[in-house]
């Protein structure tokens, strides 16, 4: 007796008893079945023989099947990452791009609309209480960004040197329904409110106060979030710039 295992698509177990072949579908299926009856052992080996060969190019084109499907999974995995990675990259370059682009529009502002006098921006100011919280794209409003003291009583100063002249200061900041009251203070003078409540939001605003007369040397500009309108949702001011240059 002579059993003989196909392992695809099913482990078929084969049985040759003298003239007699059997088969069962796996090893542990109870019965087998008679598949050719009165063939001669010769037969019967031959028939064994080449279902064993076909059985055995079948495993082979299975695995190979099954590698190249394997390869396949692996290059879709690999080419989901690369385009991941080259979305992520893409997002980058534009976000490296735009801060170019604001940067050269803040260098361009600097040297062709202000020469001789001070730009601020809130990252030029040093934290004493809390301090502006990070740029905020947005646009429409001046240089494309801006920056928000959050709280009431939050404060950030800047040192100035500027020439014994007559200075206006300008700001660029934004109108809302949840901002506050904003102090600019000179070297602890007299505060200079700027209300920035507004039931609707009004972007790209622009105040100028008159600074007076200030002597050479270094000088102190404070911003103090100072209050808020009762009909205000919030304190927090949002401010793009301040320009201090000579008056006209």
């Amino acid at each position: 007796m002579t059993p003989v295992t196909i392992f695809y698509p099913v482990a078929i177990v084969f049985e040759q008893d003298g003239g007699t072949l059997r088969a069962k579908p796996f090893p542990s299926y109870p019965d087998f079945t008679d598949i050719y009856l009165g063939a001669s052992a010769e037969d019967l080996e031959a028939i064994s023989a080449s279902l064993s060969d076909t059985n055995d190019i079948a495993v082979a084109a299975y695995e190979s099947a099954a590698i190249a499907e394997s390869q396949a999974g692996t290059a879709i995995t690999d080419a989901a990452t690369a385009y991941s990675l080259a979305e992520t990259a893409s997002i980058d370059a534009a976000n490296a791009q735009s801060t170019a682009n604001d940067a050269l529009y803040l260098v361009g502002v600097a040297a062709s609309k202000l020469p001789d006098n001070v730009l601020l921006l809130p990252l030029n100011f040093r934290t004493i209480t809390n301090g502006f919280g990070a740029p905020v794209l947005q646009a429409g409003q001046f240089l494309g960004q801006y920056q928000t003291l959050a709280g009431n009583g939050d404060r950030a100063i800047a040192v100035l040197a500027l020439g014994d002249n007559n200075y206006d200061l300008e700001i660029g900041y934004i109108r809302g329904s949840s901002l506050g009251d904003l102090d600019i203070i000179i070297d602890s003078g007299t505060p200079i409110t700027v209300h920035q409540y507004n039931a609707t939001t009004l972007l790209s605003q622009r105040a100028v106060f008159s600074l007076g007369s200030l002597v050479g040397g270094s000088h102190v500009l404070e911003l103090l979030v100072s209050g808020k309108s009762t009909s205000s949702s919030g304190f927090n001011c949002h401010v793009s710039y301040i320009a201090i240059r000579q008056s006209p």
